[in-house]
């Protein structure tokens, strides 16, 4: 398929399983760094939209920016963009009783429970906290009940999790959790199909997108994303052009206009390379 993207003036990037397979983000390879420094010389905003919390996208973002282009990022999913200079230019957070809420309906229904606030993670599952402990020493590990000792105000609870042993169960309790709560929440499934995310509703990586894109003067049609899984769904309805990598889940495939190669072969670098 001939490519013709001379009209692009912007590009996301999700991290997990797009730029970086598995959990350190020192693991980014030179290939996709220089390509991603490419983009900003030729003037496309170049803007990782991740799950990941602000401290792990920050630190990836301080990595692949070469210029101004490389200063803004989406993090948890949308919750939270972050400008130049760490300006805060949106964030929508859950409320504490909206926590109290899914924390007791997780609870009941016998879910494990992960909230984060780096650099710490509460969870009311003891085997995960100290398998935790042991092999992720860079956050720290704490018992649920700890977060209503928390500001809520303050801190920065965009999501909360549930982590299920298999699909079967994490799709259960995602029409569970859509049932109750669907006019209060999102809820997407990642993590392999065993991950549970819960944001505010309506928030997501293409609400973040359409404030960035109003921001920066372009249009979402002439804009790129890159991604894997069911986070991107959402960027990849709204973007003009869609890059699944190689190791993408079918519904991100089935919506792109191209499939690169996977993440282990440098894929977002390669359609980098061979298109701009």
């Amino acid at each position: 398929m001939e490519t013709n993207l001379k009209h692009i003036k912007a590009a996301f990037i999700d991290i997990d399983n797009t730029l970086v397979y598995g959990n350190d983000i020192n693991d980014i390879s030179q290939e996709h760094i220089d390509a991603l420094k490419h983009l900003q010389d030729l003037k496309i905003y170049t803007i990782l939209a991740t799950g990941r919390s602000e401290e792990d996208a920050l630190k990836l973002r301080k990595i692949i920016r070469k210029n101004s282009y490389g200063d803004f990022t989406i993090v948890s999913n949308g919750s939270k963009i972050i400008g130049k200079d760490l300006k805060v230019i949106e964030k929508n957070y859950l409320t504490k009783e909206l926590y109290d809420s899914l924390i007791k309906f997780g609870i009941k229904n016998n879910y494990t429970i992960k909230v984060s606030n780096n650099p710490k993670i509460y969870t009311n599952n003891s085997s995960l906290k100290r398998i935790a402990n042991t092999f992720y020493k860079k956050y720290q590990f704490d018992e649920l009940e700890e977060i209503y000792n928390l500001d809520f105000k303050e801190e920065h609870l965009a999501k909360l999790g549930f982590l299920f042993l298999n699909k079967k169960k994490a799709r259960e309790a995602y029409d569970n959790i859509h049932n109750h709560f669907s006019d209060q929440v999102e809820a997407i499934i990642v993590g392999k199909g065993r991950y549970l995310e819960i944001t505010e509703k309506e928030i997501s990586k293409a609400f973040a997108a359409k404030i960035l894109a109003e921001q920066l003067n372009f249009n979402l049609s002439e804009a790129i994303a890159f991604g894997d899984s069911l986070n991107d769904l959402s960027l990849f309805k709204e973007v003009g052009t869609k890059v699944a990598v190689g190791n993408a889940i079918d519904e991100i495939k089935s919506i792109a206009t191209y499939v690169t190669d996977s993440v282990k072969n440098n894929g977002v670098a390669n359609f980098i390379n061979k298109n701009f």
